[in-house]
């Protein structure tokens, strides 16, 4: 399980790097096509050793992971989180405002990741 957990901090560093890049350079990011890019790469290797279900916390693991090294490499706070795909939106929705959602989000993918990689060991 180990192993499944290293692959996901690498892909959420890889991939915040590669969207961090696309903003930059200005180009529009595909947020549901690479959605389904990362969910498979973070479901599959759950799968494949029989804990399916891991794969639910390790989705909350990639997605906290990639939002702190996405922000860090745009330079802005590491809460923030914007209307721009409708996973961050529904934390804006909930909270009020972009800051509290952010926090939100984070509290809930790490509860997530802890709860359900602690029921699958």
């Amino acid at each position: 399980m180990g192993v499944i957990v290293i692959w996901t901090l690498v892909l959420a560093v890889i991939m915040a790097e590669r969207d961090a890049a696309a903003i930059k350079a200005g180009a529009q990011i595909n947020h549901v096509l690479w959605w389904w890019i990362r969910a498979i790469a973070v479901a599959v290797p759950c799968v494949v050793i029989g804990k399916a279900l891991l794969s639910i916390g390790m989705a909350g693991l990639f997605s906290a992971v990639f939002r702190w090294e996405l922000n860090a490499l745009r330079g802005v706070r590491c809460t923030y989180i914007s209307r721009s795909n409708v996973y961050d939106s529904a934390f804006i929705m909930v909270t009020g405002s972009a800051d509290a959602g952010g926090r939100l989000a984070y509290l809930v993918e790490l509860i997530t990741a802890v709860v359900v990689v602690g029921w699958c060991i």
